[in-house]
C-alpha cells in the first residue's frame, strides 16, 4: 500500500512538478514492475504521458527509447498496455501534440527556431541488423553475405547513421565558389559534434527480424552489443530495438517465404512511426530477405495516412548483397518492381559511401557535404581496423598470438573483436619477451614461411580484403568527384591509414630508414593521426622491446609485439565493459 500511495502521489498528484527525466524513470519503474502487476498501472502511465506536452513529450519518448534496455516506448504502448482504450488515448494525445509542433514550424515561431538552433533532429533512422549493420557471414537464416567476416560491421555504416541523424545544417551548405577549403578548415573527426553535447538522445532504431523469445534473450544479447559499440564510440547514440516474432520467423525458415517477415517488419515500422508523427524517417536494409518488400508496405501505409499524420519516408537505402534481380518482391515483373521502387524513393547501393553520395546530392539533401566527407574518411579507416583486424588475421593464420582477440581502433572510435583472460595476456607478454634479439628487430627480414611471424597475419591471408579495398576506393573516388565538382571541397586522401587512433592527434617520433644503419637517424618527423604519408610509408621506427610500458593515444599500456608494417599491438591499461583487457593496434609513430 505504501508503494502504491507513493506512485499515486508522483504519477497523479505531483506529476506536473516532475522533470522529464523523472517521468521517464517513473514509467520505466512501472514497466519493470511489470505494468500488469497493479490494476492502476496503465492509468498511471497514461496520466504521465497526457501531462507531458510539446517538446517535453518528444524528449520523453526519445529518452524512453535511449535507455539501452528492452523497456522501450514502443514496448510500453503496444505490448505492456493491454487496454485498447488506454492505448487509443495515448496515441491521440501524441498526434495532437505533433500537429501543434508542425503548426509552429509552418508559422516559424520562436519555439520552432529554438528547436532548429538546438539541432534536436527531425529524422528517425531505422535500420536492419544482419547484412545491413553487420555481415552475417552467409549464416542462414540471418543473411547471405559472405564478402566480409561474420560479425564485421560494414565500413561507413556507423558514420552514415550519425550524419543522417544530424541532418544537413545550414552551416554545411557550402556555396559554390572557386576556392577549395584547406584540409585544416574541415572537421574530419566524426565525433566533432556529439549528440550529448547538444543535450539530446539520438534517433537510431534497429528493426530486426530476430524473433522475441521467452525471457527477452535475443533482445538482451543485442542490447549488450549495442552498449559495447556505444561505449567505444562506434554508435553515436544508444539505439532501441524492434524485434520480430516466432511465427514470421518460422515461416521464413521452414518455407523460405520472406513475405511474413516483411509484413512483421512493416507493422513494427508503422507502429513506431505512430509514436513519432513529428519526425520523418529513413530506412536502411538489404536485399537478401524482405527489407525491400517491407519498405514498400510502409510507403503504402504512409500514403494512406498522409492526410492524418506527418509521416514521411524520405529515403530507403538497400544494401546489395545479391543481384538486384533476385530481390524479393510481389510485382508482376522486375521492370514493374523497379518502377515502384523508384517511386517509393528506394535506392540500391553497393556501399554506404554510395548511400552518402545520394544523401548529400538528393533534393532536399539529407546530409551536408562535410558529412559526406566524414563518411568517406570513416569508411576507409573502418575497413582496415576492424573488418579485417588483428582478431580475424590471427584466426586465419592459426597462431595463438594475442592478436586473436582485442580492440581494433579507428578514426571513428573503437570496436572490440573478442576478449581474453588475464593469464593469456601474461603468457603472450612472456612469449614476446623471450624471443631472440634478431626476431625483435624491426629491421629484420620477415620469413614468409614462418607462421608465427607477424607477416603471416597480413592481408594476403584473405583474398577478399584486397577486393573490398578496391571496391571501397572506387566508391570514395566517386565521393571525391562529388566533393570537388559539386561542393568545391578538397578530396578525401585514398592513402589513409590502415589503423589510427581516435580524434585529431599529432605525434613526433624518431624514424630510421631501411637503407641506413640503425645509428643513422633522420630528422624528427611529425605524423598526424592519418598515419604515414607516401614519402614515409617504408620507414621503420625505434621502439622499446616487447613487454615494456608505452604511451598510446588512448593511454598507457604494455607493448606486446611490433609487426613488420610498423603496427604495434598494445595491451591497454583500461578494460572493456565486460572487465576483459583491451588490445589496441597503433602506428609506431603514435607510440612513445
Amino acid at each position: 500500500a505504501g508503494r502504491s500511495d507513493l506512485v499515486e502521489l508522483l504519477a497523479v498528484q505531483r506529476v506536473a512538478d516532475l522533470a522529464v527525466y523523472a517521468r521517464v524513470a517513473l514509467i520505466t519503474a512501472l514497466q519493470q514492475m511489470p505494468l500488469s502487476a497493479h490494476p492502476k498501472g496503465e492509468f498511471w502511465v497514461k496520466n504521465i504521458i497526457l501531462w507531458t506536452k510539446g517538446e517535453d513529450l518528444t524528449e520523453l519518448k526519445s529518452l524512453a527509447d535511449a535507455k539501452g534496455d528492452i523497456h522501450s516506448f514502443h514496448k510500453l504502448v503496444y505490448i505492456d498496455v493491454k487496454t485498447d482504450l488506454v492505448r487509443t488515448e495515448i496515441l491521440k494525445h501524441i498526434r495532437h501534440e505533433a500537429k501543434i509542433q508542425e503548426a509552429h514550424f509552418q508559422l516559424s515561431t520562436r519555439l520552432a527556431r529554438e528547436k532548429l538552433s538546438a539541432r534536436r533532429g527531425e529524422r528517425k533512422i531505422l535500420s536492419d541488423i544482419d547484412d545491413t549493420l553487420e555481415c552475417s557471414g552467409g549464416k542462414y537464416p540471418a543473411g547471405i553475405d559472405r564478402r566480409y567476416p561474420k560479425g564485421a560491421v560494414y565500413p561507413g555504416i556507423c558514420a552514415l547513421y550519425r550524419e543522417l541523424d544530424l541532418g544537413c545544417p545550414v552551416r554545411q551548405q557550402v556555396s559554390l565558389n572557386n576556392t577549395i577549403p584547406s584540409i585544416n578548415t574541415i572537421t574530419d573527426d566524426p565525433f566533432e559534434t556529439t549528440d550529448s553535447k547538444h543535450g539530446r538522445p539520438g534517433n537510431l532504431t534497429f528493426l530486426s527480424a530476430r524473433p522475441h523469445v521467452l525471457g527477452d534473450i535475443s533482445e538482451r544479447t543485442s542490447y549488450l552489443k549495442f552498449q559495447d559499440m556505444y561505449d567505444h564510440r562506434r554508435l553515436h547514440a544508444m539505439p532501441t530495438l524492434l524485434v520480430g516474432d516466432l511465427r514470421s520467423g518460422s515461416e521464413t525458415v521452414v518455407f523460405g517465404d520472406f513475405e511474413p517477415l516483411a509484413v512483421k517488419k512493416a507493422k513494427n515500422f508503422v507502429q513506431y512511426a505512430s509514436l513519432y508523427p513529428e519526425f520523418r524517417f529513413v530506412f536502411l536494409g538489404d536485399n537478401g530477405q524482405g527489407d525491400v518488400r517491407a519498405a514498400e508496405l510502409v510507403a503504402d501505409e504512409f500514403e494512406k495516412t498522409a492526410g492524418l499524420h506527418r509521416y514521411k519516408l524520405e529515403r530507403v537505402y538497400i544494401h546489395l548483397v545479391q543481384p538486384i534481380e533476385e530481390t524479393h518482391h510481389r510485382h508482376a515483373s522486375f521492370d514493374a518492381a523497379a518502377h515502384a521502387w523508384k517511386a517509393n524513393n528506394i535506392v540500391f547501393v553497393d556501399s554506404y559511401v554510395d548511400a552518402a553520395i545520394d544523401a548529400a546530392t538528393c533534393h532536399p539533401p539529407l546530409i551536408g557535404p562535410l558529412g559526406l566527407r566524414r563518411i568517406a574518411l570513416a569508411a576507409l579507416a573502418d575497413l582496415e581496423t576492424y573488418c579485417w583486424g588483428g582478431a580475424h588475421r590471427a584466426a586465419l593464420s592459426g597462431t595463438s598470438s594475442t592478436a586473436s582477440s582485442g580492440l581494433a581502433l579507428s578514426a571513428g572510435g573503437s570496436y572490440y573483436q573478442s576478449a581474453f583472460s588475464k593469464s593469456v595476456l601474461r603468457q603472450s607478454i612472456a612469449k614476446s619477451t623471450t624471443r631472440s634479439p634478431a626476431s625483435l628487430s624491426t629491421n629484420s627480414t620477415p620469413d614468409p614461411e614462418d607462421p608465427s611471424h607477424p607477416s603471416t597475419t597480413g592481408d594476403r591471408l584473405d583474398p577478399r580484403l584486397e577486393q573490398r579495398r578496391q571496391e571501397l576506393r572506387a566508391a570514395v573516388q566517386r565521393a571525391n568527384t562529388v566533393l570537388v565538382d559539386t561542393f568545391n571541397l578538397a578530396p578525401v586522401d585514398l592513402e589513409l591509414p590502415r589503423m589510427s587512433g581516435v580524434g585529431p592527434l599529432s605525434h613526433t617520433s624518431q624514424i630510421v630508414t631501411e637503407n641506413t644503419s640503425a645509428t643513422q637517424q633522420s630528422d624528427t618527423t611529425t605524423l598526424n593521426h592519418q598515419g604515414p604519408t607516401k614519402s614515409t610509408r617504408r620507414l621503420r621506427f625505434q621502439l622499446p622491446p616487447p613487454g615494456a610500458a608505452v604511451r598510446t593515444p588512448l593511454g598507457g599500456g604494455i607493448l606486446l609485439r611490433t609487426r613488420h608494417d610498423d603496427i604495434c599491438e598494445v595491451a591497454l591499461d583500461w578494460r572493456l565493459s565486460n572487465r576483459q583487457p583491451a588490445i589496441g593496434f597503433f602506428y609506431a609513430a603514435s607510440i612513445s
